[in-house]
């Protein structure tokens, strides 16, 4: 039995070899005109969308498709490049990047449009700032975004425009610098912040921003510009927070203020695990300041102070900040005709320009009180040996003293 049994497994063997030789004959052979049972092909499919759309035969392969598991979408962060710091602090955007979040730049610092517009001090026509904003604002990947991320003239021009022309349905917004929140600009474009706008505010006290006011008139000249409806404005004040954010801080705190903004949006509460984390990096790292936020509309705001691994919750009440029914350059009510000062250059706020210059003394870029904005990227400069500014009259220094004795005003 067990001989039969291989010699029909021989038998078998031989036929199947039989039947390849005949379906595929050596080359040279002559083929019999017969024609073949056709034998049944896997259909082909593309390994990749991109290869398929190319066209390309490495993308076509024979096996049936497979499932492939996909994670989660990683939550997309639209940079505003002016004011941003994105070449100055390149390895925190780049951190970020690898930390889960997809950073898209949009424009470019020191671009053609880079510059004030013209209702600013030393401001220029198109392309400028506002030209920009209005491109921003057509840009779909920006308003569908998971958050926005501006800085310094960015937050002061660009933001307010987007939300002008968006208004509650723009994504929410982390603001280096608090521009958006300058009681001193020329347009009062504060006046266009939604009330359910979610907004993320990362101020500093070392910030030329502030303009010679203390940095509790900064913070309240902040605060008032929020509308009284919104309860979705949180304000992170670090005392020791330059015009352009160390590296260190930014680190320590930007991408959880992202987090905490987008979790803002999307659930409408409090992102206060969110906020812990945050007071947690900035023990460690020793820094100090203050963190404000609203939870309930009106004039109420909740406050934590941070120092030296300790904090202590507070809160205060601050008016919202009625818009003036005229303003001039220097950030004030304009005067009556007759009580106008002889023209007198205004006091400057003077801020040290980066990088040092060859003899390895830093450059100082001059700029007036309330004028196009302390940082703006077309400034005039000063070299060492330059005639300085002539002192403001007295009237002109009345005015701003008078403002600042209000509400703190910044350039």
């Amino acid at each position: 039995k067990a001989p039969r049994s291989r010699f029909f497994v021989v038998q078998q063997q031989r036929n199947l070899r039989s039947a390849a030789s005949a379906m595929c004959p050596p080359a040279g052979a002559q083929t019999s005109a017969a024609p073949t049972a056709p034998t049944a092909q896997v259909p082909a499919v593309p390994a990749t969308a991109a290869q398929a759309a190319s066209g390309s035969e490495e993308g076509v392969r024979q096996q049936p498709p497979q499932t492939q598991p996909q994670g989660p979408q990683r939550p997309t962060v639209a940079v505003v490049a002016p004011g941003a710091g994105v070449r100055s602090n390149k390895a925190v955007y780049e951190a970020l990047q690898r930390e889960g979040l997809d950073i898209k730049v949009e424009g470019r610092a020191g671009a053609n449009y880079d510059v004030y517009p013209e209702s600013w001090r030393e401001g220029r026509a198109a392309p400028n700032l506002q030209s920009f904003a209005e491109e921003v604002s057509r840009a779909a990947h920006v308003v569908r975004s998971d958050c926005i991320l501006v800085g310094s003239r960015g937050g002061q021009v660009v933001l307010p425009h987007l939300w002008k022309v968006h208004g509650e349905s723009l994504p929410p917004a982390v603001v280096m610098n608090g521009g958006c929140a300058m009681s001193t600009l020329p347009t009062q474009d504060w006046q266009h912040w939604p009330k359910k706008a979610v907004s993320f505010l990362l101020m500093g006290g070392e910030d030329f921003f502030r303009a010679g006011a203390t940095p509790e008139q900064h913070l309240l000249s902040a605060m008032s510009c929020v509308p009284r409806q919104n309860t979705t404005t949180a304000i992170l004040y670090v005392d020791r927070m330059k015009h352009t954010p160390q590296g260190e801080l930014l680190q320590a705190v930007l991408r959880d203020m992202l987090q905490a903004a987008m979790a803002w949006k999307a659930s409408g509460h409090l992102p206060e695990n969110r906020f812990k984390t945050i007071l947690s990096a900035l023990h460690v790292g020793g820094w100090t300041g203050r963190l404000v936020f609203k939870r309930a509309e009106g004039e109420e705001w909740e406050e934590t102070t941070f120092s030296n691994g300790c904090t202590s919750s507070s809160k205060r009440t601050v008016k919202q900040r009625t818009p003036a029914p005229t303003l001039n350059l220097k950030g004030a009510q304009t005067l009556p005709q007759q009580q106008a000062p002889a023209a007198a250059a205004p006091s400057p706020v003077r801020a040290p320009a980066t990088p040092m210059s060859s003899g390895g003394r830093a450059n100082i870029v001059t700029f007036p009180l309330g004028a196009a904005a302390a940082g703006s990227p077309r400034p005039a400069t000063s070299t060492k040996g330059a005639a300085p500014p002539p002192a403001p009259s007295s009237a002109t220094a009345a005015v701003a003293s008078a403002a600042a004795a209000a509400a703190g005003t910044g350039p």
